[in-house]
């Protein structure tokens, strides 16, 4: 495998502009992307196209003129290709038969979540979505197509652009944008918001220089660092033979780019640990230890550990002074829990752990690529929070396995080691120690990157991928010289057609799939501009927005759910006032919600919806049919299980609406009246206790205190009994506290007695419950244990009108007994 320049037929002249313009093309994607917020948003992306289709296109243009294709196939760009393969693979409408017997727990899913015979409106005829592995096509039609601009990308400078020089200058370019960002992160993080990017965009993400997560700064900047790196090391000071350590930092200061290198590395340095992100330092550190080995078991080519260490200990002298310049508290204070054992943020544990079984139920093939943010939900847990959305697993190994399944995790280990092994190479093979201590310098960028792609999900940002794609281009290229024969290096002549139509039509098509989704995405926009501004009611324009944008993206579910939401709002603000044209925004959300369902079967508001507006439908199913289908896919929210319970207990299905009870209380409690209020007829206190409540002893007194049971005493203290059996064997102070209150409502103050007082000794500095405490003694008559408490309750808060009302009481009573 080899590049044009790595092979002996020397490069057509008449091409060479054209191949410069081609790498011009590409270094300012690597340039200009991490400006624009990383690229994440699609007139980002669409510019990103449009560069990758020009380079394409001048490439199509150097195979025309010098009518052959130098190279052999790269087995990384196989596995690109089969990436996009993958995807094409779970965009295919396959019958039920053939779903299920490739991949049967998606055909489970599907069959349990989208009828048979679908529905339609009533007048209307049922439109339906054909099965696919992919439960989201079009996410997965969105990745596919970046997909393919990474393996265009690749080809282009694998084939076009890589050579010895021209990987210098990149490099160059990258130390240059490594310190330009690292400037603007340290300015912007003393002087503005944490959540406002170049002084001026609020996000809602903790920011740090343009990136919206802070945690993606390292990723990019962490390669430009192991780039400046292997130019430093590859320079002059290095090729001299100094002795001892003054020497060496003699000849570091007789190199006239070395300061300058040094004070990069040391500013991007400081950059990053400014960041805070911890697994990027890890990332980094952990990444150094790995070329540290490589270069000692490949030898001393690439500078040895005496040439190493004084540059080492230099750069982060120089990180350590501007650290301490700026102020090092936040660094050390963050830094400091590393070693701690919750180092690793809980939520991230807790996605982990309920992902992985996700991974495993859908183990060959996946959910499909981009289809995460949908599928992660269904695998949550009672009590987990519902305002989180994980658009990534934070673990990019992790959402490989979940949306490709095992197909997607073996190719991105296959192109993982493939690149290593050439980057090894390319530094074994070396012709001089500035190019092996450069490509160990890339090495350095490419590890840290898998490293930090265990904890994060920088591989999903557009600015970060186009970086990490063409240094992998370029040790790849590098890797393979001399690893052919060069009477292998030249293809047939007729080899140059089918690489020039595959050019082309690539070319075509990344910017057309581009430009559609930045449209959808500007009437996106200006939909969220236009609400912001019309009261519900009067949002016919933002309709007519969403309009445009689902016409633009067909296949978008998100895009369809954002329409119905809207089309269904106008509906409930104009039925009171409008009666006809509240029915039409019906129909045309039902419409909308169908469509969407349709798209994405895994969300689960449309669901809800439709079993609201059943009646409006042909071949609808009951109303639970739906709410539990909704509830199954957000296994974590109250009110859905709440309103599946009700659809149950309508069709006298009580069992199943106790079932999905009990399942909303376990969630939440913000269910619990209307949920009591509705069983108490058709249960008694034990039937609540053993159908509906679950064993959460504040939960059960809350409900014994509804109005409900207000006129249901035995059933009340039914309830209360069993809290107190539960909680017989507390010791935690708030579990005994509450067991004594329970003790008191059920009669038993001499037991609620006993209970307080050993939650005052548990928590001495409560003082509310030492008050509770002191009354509930003066009540029976022990005078002196009551002023006792009263009197630490009155020298805690002297200023308790409650507190001193009871002393005054005491006072009194201890005069009668006198």
């Amino acid at each position: 495998m080899t590049s044009p320049t790595d092979s002996p037929i020397a490069p057509d002249p008449r091409t060479r502009f054209l191949r410069a313009t081609i790498e011009a093309v590409v270094l300012s994607g690597c340039v200009l992307s991490p400006w624009a917020f990383a690229a994440v948003h699609p007139v980002s992306v669409f510019g990103l196209f449009v560069l990758v289709a020009v380079a394409l296109a001048l490439w199509a243009l150097v195979l025309l003129i010098e009518r052959r294709f130098v190279g052999v196939v790269c087995p990384v760009l196989v596995c690109f290709a089969g990436f996009v393969s993958l995807g094409a693979w779970q965009l295919v409408p396959l019958a039920p038969a053939a779903l299920s017997a490739l991949a049967p727990a998606t055909a489970e899913a599907r069959a349990s979540l989208v009828p048979a015979e679908p529905e339609s409106l009533t007048g209307e005829v049922p439109v339906p979505e054909p099965a696919r592995i992919s439960f989201d096509p079009g996410a997965t039609r969105r990745e596919v197509a970046k997909l393919l601009a990474v393996m265009a990308l690749f080809a282009v400078v694998r084939y076009a652009v890589a050579t010895p020089a021209s990987y210098r200058r990149f490099a160059l370019v990258c130390v240059a944008n490594g310190v330009a960002l690292s400037v603007l992160a340290l300015a912007q993080r003393f002087s503005s918001n944490p959540h406002t990017i170049y002084w001026n965009f609020e996000t809602q993400g903790s920011v740090f220089g343009p990136f919206v997560c802070k945690n993606h700064f390292p990723y990019y900047v962490t390669v430009c660092f192991g780039l400046g790196l292997g130019l430093l090391l590859g320079g002059h000071a290095f090729r001299e033979r100094a002795a001892g350590l003054s020497g060496r930092l003699a000849a570091l200061g007789r190199d006239p780019r070395a300061p300058w290198l040094l004070a990069a590395l040391g500013l991007m340095l400081a950059a990053n640990l400014y960041s805070l992100s911890r697994g990027g330092i890890v990332a980094l550190v952990g990444a150094g230890v790995v070329c540290a080995a490589l270069a000692v078991l490949i030898g001393g080519r690439a500078g040895g550990a005496a040439r190493v260490v004084p540059v080492v200990a230099l750069i982060s002298a120089l990180a350590a002074g501007l650290v301490g310049w700026f102020g090092a508290d936040a660094v050390s204070k963050r830094f400091g829990t590393l070693g701690d054992a919750d180092a690793l943020d809980v939520g991230r544990r807790d996605l982990w752990a309920r992902t992985l079984p996700l991974a495993l139920k859908y183990p060959i093939w996946g959910t499909g690529q981009g289809t995460f943010v949908s599928a992660e939900p269904q695998q949550r847990h009672p009590g987990d929070t519902q305002l989180v959305t994980w658009e990534h697993a934070h673990n990019d190994y992790l959402e490989t396995l979940v949306e490709g399944g095992l197909v997607q995790f073996v190719l991105l280990l296959f192109v993982a080691a493939l690149v290593f092994r050439a980057g090894v190479r390319a530094v074994r093979t070396a012709g001089t120690r500035a190019d092996a201590a450069l490509r160990l310098g890339g090495l350095f960028g490419l590890s840290a990157v898998a490293l930090h792609s265990l904890a994060d999900f920088g591989l999903h940002m557009p600015a970060i991928v186009f970086l990490v794609t063409v240094l992998a281009a370029h040790l790849t290229a590098a890797g393979a010289t001399g690893a052919v024969h060069a009477g292998r290096l030249v293809g047939p002549r007729w080899a140059v057609i089918p690489v020039v139509a595959g050019c082309l039509i690539v070319a075509v098509t990344l910017p057309a799939e581009g430009w559609r989704r930045e449209r959808a995405e500007h009437y996106r926009l200006a939909a969220i501009r236009a609400e912001k501004r019309l009261p519900a009611g009067e949002r016919e324009p933002v309709v007519g927005y969403l309009t445009a944008a689902v016409a633009f993206a067909p296949d978008d579910a998100a895009l369809w759910l954002r329409l119905a939401d809207v089309q269904h709002e106008e509906h409930l603000a104009l039925r009171g006032r409008a009666p006809g044209a509240a029915s039409e925004c019906l129909r045309s959300a039902l419409r909308s919600y169908l469509r969407a369902r349709a798209l994405n079967p895994l969300l689960e508001r449309p669901h809800a919806r439709l079993a609201a507006g059943r009646s409006h439908l042909t071949n609808s199913a009951p109303a639970a049919v739906y709410l539990d289908r909704a509830a199954r896919l957000r296994p974590s929210d109250p009110g859905l299980w709440y309103l599946a319970g009700l659809a149950h207990l309508d069709a006298n299905a009580d069992d199943a609406a106790w079932e999905c009870w009990r399942r909303s209380l376990i969630c939440s409690d913000a269910q619990l009246e209307g949920i009591v209020a509705a069983a108490v007829s058709r249960l008694d206190g034990a039937g609540l206790l053993d159908r509906i409540l679950p064993p959460d002893p504040k939960l059960m007194v809350a409900a014994s205190r509804l109005p409900a049971l207000a006129e249901r005493p035995a059933d009340r203290v039914a309830i209360l009994e069993r809290v107190g059996q539960l909680l017989e064997a507390a010791s935690d102070p708030d579990e005994l506290h509450l067991r004594a209150r329970v003790l008191l409502d059920v009669g038993r103050p001499v037991d609620a007695l006993r209970a307080y007082e050993r939650a005052v000794l548990k928590a001495p500095g409560r003082s509310e419950w030492r008050f509770e405490l002191a009354e509930l003694c003066f009540e029976q008559g022990q005078i002196e244990p009551a002023a006792e408490h009263v009197r630490q309750v009155l020298r805690d808060r002297p200023d308790w009108p409650a507190a001193r009302d009871l002393n005054a009481a005491i006072v009194r009573a201890r005069a009668g007994l006198r």
